[in-house]
């Protein structure tokens, strides 16, 4: 009977052992395992803000071996399943609703991955235009070998009004750079953002308020209070591109009825911009008629000719215009007849932002304003 008993206890023992080395096995890929996972990608405004379209990716595969980067080679997977889905989302109520869906076309050969990628870069972009949603899709995955990539596309828009998508490109490879925060995301007061492709949340500007819109199944709510907001809100860099945009436009038509040329009033435009403090400020460099060079800073000659040349743009437009500032050009072009540019080149290399210049009788000091 105890013999019984202890036979009993060893096969349980044995069988918990079996167990528990199964699932360690199973976890780090020892045996095959299967892995799902479900993320969020480019959810923008549309409908004057009472809905929010978005893409929903859910992949699945087989997959096998540690994949532990940077301490073991990757792991090996097979897709069973990749699928992009264009969704809709009601914003008042939350309720969601499928407008499209694609599968991406993987070969159903072994890729390699590292499990904290395990199913390659997906790399997205919606935009909302005249009815219209434009997609850009794109999956980054590894082919044979860790170095060794492929990227496919698929890109078109799908029309509202008539629930049709229209492919224009269709799993290509290609050097798509889609937006990743368009205009879009901002509706008045409020601004939808995507948090780690495993929330949507949207966030009121003025008193900074977060609801959560939806979540994968996995996700904590404890991480909503936790968020740093300013590192996921795209708000002041899109409005301030907003109003570059719209400043320069008037700017631009303003000199334009001046009687500027489109050149001119561009250029004219893009300094006004930097005193605002919307462009950033790019190098001057003025002249001031002086009796003789002092000996506080370098005095370089320069002939007529190498102002014919055009070895110096800058300095020739600043002693026309006297005191007025214009664009530093740095770094003279060197002629093989003159040795001046190379002077001037490496006196400003040491730092030097004054120096005088001796032309027809002449001398100006000259003064680079950073």
């Amino acid at each position: 009977m105890k013999m019984r008993k202890a036979g009993y206890a060893f096969l349980v023992i044995l069988l918990m052992v079996i167990i528990v080395f199964g699932v360690i096995a199973y976890k780090t890929g020892i045996i095959f395992r299967y892995d799902s996972d479900r993320t969020f990608h480019s959810p923008v405004f549309g409908n004057g803000g009472k809905e929010i379209y978005f893409l929903s990716r859910t992949a699945s595969g087989i997959s096998w071996g540690p994949g532990i980067e940077f301490f073991t080679s990757p792991a090996k997977i097979v897709f069973l399943s990749d699928r992009f889905s264009l969704m809709s989302m009601d914003v008042s109520t939350k309720k969601t609703r499928l407008l499209c869906a694609w599968e991406a076309p993987h070969e159903k050969s072994t890729h390699e991955q590292y499990r904290n990628r395990l199913f390659g870069y997906p790399g997205t972009g919606l935009s909302v235009k005249d009815n219209r949603i434009y997609f850009a899709i794109g999956v980054d995955i590894r082919k044979d070998g860790p170095n060794s990539r492929v990227n496919e596309w698929l890109v078109g828009y799908y029309d509202i009004n008539g629930k049709y998508a229209v492919e224009t490109k269709k799993w290509e490879q290609s050097n798509e750079m889609p937006d990743q925060w368009p205009e879009d995301i901002l509706s008045g007061d409020l601004e939808v953002i995507n948090y780690r492709n495993k929330a949507i949340l949207l966030s009121e500007g003025k008193t900074g308020k977060l609801d959560v819109l939806m979540t994968v199944d996995d996700f904590r709510d404890e991480e909503i209070r936790n968020i740093p907001l300013e590192e996921y809100s795209h708000r002041k860099q899109i409005e301030r591109i907003r109003t570059l945009r719209e400043t320069n436009k008037r700017l631009v038509e303003q000199f334009r009825e001046a009687g500027l040329s489109e050149g001119e009033a561009m250029l004219k435009a893009g300094d006004e911009l930097e005193k605002m403090g919307l462009y950033p400020k790019t190098p001057k460099i003025t002249a001031i008629v002086v009796a003789k060079p002092g000996e506080d800073y370098a005095a370089f000659p320069i002939s007529r000719e190498e102002f014919l040349y055009g070895l110096f743009p800058d300095i020739e437009k600043a002693i026309k215009d006297t005191g007025a500032e214009v664009g530093f050009w740095g770094n003279y072009i060197k002629h093989r007849d003159f040795d001046t540019s190379k002077k001037i080149n490496e006196y400003l290399a040491e730092g030097n932002k004054q120096f005088y210049v001796i032309t027809e009788d002449k001398t100006y000091l000259m003064t680079i304003i950073r």
